[in-house]
């Protein structure tokens, strides 16, 4: 948090280095998938000093990370030739990161060779109380900051590998965000701060992946605004599957915005039969949005016959989710379990609440203020349920090929109309001047909701990281992020491992991917390793 640096006071205005952000289908909880792992990196990796291995392999500074002091929080990775606008945060810190046995590490800024030591970690430019960080505030101009690690304490002992980088600080009002009317505004990459080499270099390890051109065709990338870069398939219009969940908690937010719900709403208070012969009494809506209600429905077989291609059997299972079974677990709010049967409830009593459909309430309160364009998406359902068409809240495919409703997956949209999704969440909520969403609903949305100290129920774990149906880019139990090399607010859903929507707030960013069902997956960890490195190469290129 906010403090002064001791002796070592200076004027080093807060940096912030601007860089702007599906699901598994796993469809009920019976899916088992494989955890999700980190690519490792520097700042992750444990200590390499095996046998015969001298001391210049066994300790070194790794990297350094931005940190905003304010919140403890990492930024990004300060990399060379970064540039820290100080409109975007005035109070930070820098971290050493290390390997192996390190008993020190000594800071030199520009010409002080010994600007200070730390002697524990987190190894801090500016010091820190047990990982509470002392504010730094830079100069404007250039600056270059090396990092050296010791064996002993106060820079004594052998020493090994340093970390330089050089950077520059500025301090510039923040360009303003436009909104795109019937069409995106679009500008270069190098007129919103995005360098296009960088850029391209990201882009091209995405298509080297398997699939090829197909694993950048559908993407779109938008900057204060504007789209920078569209790939040729920008207009295709297909599911997004688990993608889904987002737009669900995001009608959430529409009625939680016009009071007719609150997320800390019991579900009995919506639907009164829900606890008739189940203890679901205090399960709230909040439960429900970040899969930690332990909400199920009387079957748990649904994936497994979609898998065997019992198509029509899955699609009768699926449709019991809104009928209460058994818990996976109870208390509500006690685990974390990815499962299906929870947002088809919550769409459920949603769309009882309203006396409309979620596609209604969507349109009505998203997509026309948004100016999603008509015709440009749509949202596959069940049928009339309850005297109300119910829409497929939670993504839940059906048959392979065939119509809307015969394929199922959710929404349907383009790739070009999805970004407007991520620009009002970008905005936290607001629109040209109209707030859409509340702004403390979309905070919440976007940040972990699911914490460490609960249990994980079953299938994968993303405690730690995981909002309202939005994965976030949080510390999961192993003490890792998923995206190291992505600033810390970027979060997206996910849809079928193809079809995702990051937010990047630090980069005043937007980044949509959406991929037909026949283009590999990024990886076997939900996108994780290639998402980070895609991040890793687009960083450096990324200015206020």
């Amino acid at each position: 948090m906010r403090r002064s640096a001791g002796k070592h006071r200076f004027a080093l205005a807060g940096v912030v280095i601007l860089l702007c952000s599906c699901g598994p289908e796993a469809e009920t909880v019976d899916r088992e998938a494989a955890e999700p792992t980190a690519e490792p990196t520097a700042e992750t990796a444990e200590t390499e000093q095996g046998p015969g291995s001298g001391l210049a392999e066994a300790i070194s500074v790794s990297s350094l990370t931005l940190v905003n002091a304010d919140t403890d929080e990492d930024l990004r990775p300060l990399t060379e030739g970064a540039t820290i606008n100080l409109e975007a945060a005035r109070h930070l810190n820098v971290r050493a990161n290390t390997r192996g046995a390190v008993g020190s590490v000594r800071f030199a800024l520009d010409s002080d060779p010994d600007f200070r030591t730390e002697n524990s970690a987190p190894y801090a430019l500016a010091g820190d109380d047990a990982g509470d960080y002392a504010a730094w505030t830079p100069t404007a101009g250039h600056h270059t900051l090396t990092a050296t690690s010791f064996a002993g304490p106060g820079a004594t002992g052998a020493t090994s590998k340093s970390a330089t980088v050089s950077f520059s600080v500025v301090d510039a009002p923040l360009p303003s965000t436009v909104f795109p009317g019937a069409r995106w505004a679009e500008r270069s990459p190098e007129s919103q701060g995005v360098d296009p080499a960088k850029l391209q270099a990201a882009l091209s390890y995405l298509a080297s992946r398997p699939g090829g051109s197909a694993q950048i065709s559908e993407m779109a990338i938008v900057r204060n605004g504007y789209l920078i870069w569209k790939g040729a398939g920008i207009d295709s219009w297909h599911e997004i599957y688990s993608a889904t969940k987002a737009m669900t908690s995001t009608v959430l937010g529409a009625l939680v915005t016009d009071g007719v719900v609150s997320v800390d709403d019991r579900a009995v208070k919506h639907l009164p039969t829900i606890d008739d012969t189940y203890p679901y009494g205090s399960m709230t809506l909040k439960h429900l949005a970040t899969m930690s209600a332990g909400y199920q429905g009387p079957r748990r077989d649904c994936w497994q016959l979609h898998e065997r291609g019992d198509y029509e059997g899955a699609a009768d299972c699926t449709r019991t989710y809104t009928t209460p079974g058994p818990p996976l677990y109870s208390p509500p709010g006690s685990a974390w379990a990815y499962s299906d049967p929870n947002p088809h409830m919550l769409g459920y009593i949603l769309t009882r609440k309203a006396g409309k459909s979620l596609k209604s309430i969507f349109k009505e309160r998203i997509a026309d203020r948004i100016g999603i364009a008509p015709g440009s998406w749509d949202w596959s359902d069940y049928g009339v349920r309850d005297g109300y068409l119910f829409n497929n809240p939670a993504g839940t495919p059906h048959r392979p090929r065939g119509t809307m409703n015969q394929v199922q997956g959710g929404l349907w949209i383009t790739p070009r109309e999805l970004a407007r999704v991520g620009l009002l969440y970008l905005n936290r909520g607001a629109w040209d001047g109209q707030q859409v969403l509340s702004a403390s609903f979309v905070d919440q949305a976007g940040s972990n909701q699911a914490p460490l100290t609960i249990e994980k129920a079953a299938s994968f774990d993303l405690r730690g990281r995981y909002g309202y149906y939005w994965w976030t880019n949080g510390v999961r139990s192993d003490g890792t992020r998923p995206w190291p090399d992505a600033p810390s607010d970027a979060y997206t859903p996910q849809g079928k491992g193809r079809n995702f929507l990051f937010v990047i707030p630090s980069w005043r960013m937007v980044i949509v991917r959406m991929a037909q069902r026949d283009v590999p997956v990024l990886d076997g960890s939900h996108g994780d390793p290639t998402w980070n490195a895609f991040f890793r190469r687009l960083a450096g290129g990324i200015s206020p």
